[in-house]
């Protein structure tokens, strides 16, 4: 029996094999209590819970189905004021993203090289973006 029958349907696969791998990253959910030994990195810009306010980056309490760019009394980067004209809304695969490196991500979600954000922290490691992630959305609304 022959599986595949050529390179096409070996490009195929693996393309299907990306795309399923890609869209099964939150199969594997993060642990909120090692992602909050990592938000401790974050804390520096960053205020979740319900006494947070905003820093030097805007508070993240509630941040997962929020619209981009829309805390009050943040003055956001041209990157998320687009962004939050768009109507385009964080998820936490969005933030998974977003974290890996935040310039390449808000350029490619609004289609313009020519924005910038403010965030220029990378977090390269996936299991530690999970887990931060996994933290945040303890303080979902």
């Amino acid at each position: 029996m022959k599986i595949i029958s050529s390179n096409c349907s070996v490009s195929v696969l693996i393309g299907l094999m990306a795309l399923i791998s890609a869209e099964s990253a939150f199969a594997q959910e993060g642990d909120p209590k090692r992602g909050e030994i990592v938000f401790q990195q974050c804390s520096i810009c960053h205020q979740v819970g319900p006494t947070a306010t905003n820093g030097i980056g805007p508070n993240l309490t509630g941040v997962l189905s929020r619209k981009m760019g829309s805390v009050a009394d943040f003055s956001y980067d041209t990157g998320l004021q687009k962004a939050s004209m768009a109507g385009i809304s964080w998820d936490k695969e969005k933030i998974f993203s977003w974290l890996r490196d935040p310039q390449s991500y808000i350029k490619s979600v609004v289609s313009d090289e020519s924005v910038t954000t403010k965030m220029t922290v990378k977090v390269s490691d996936e299991q530690a973006r999970r887990d931060v992630i996994a933290y945040i959305a303890t303080f979902s609304k």
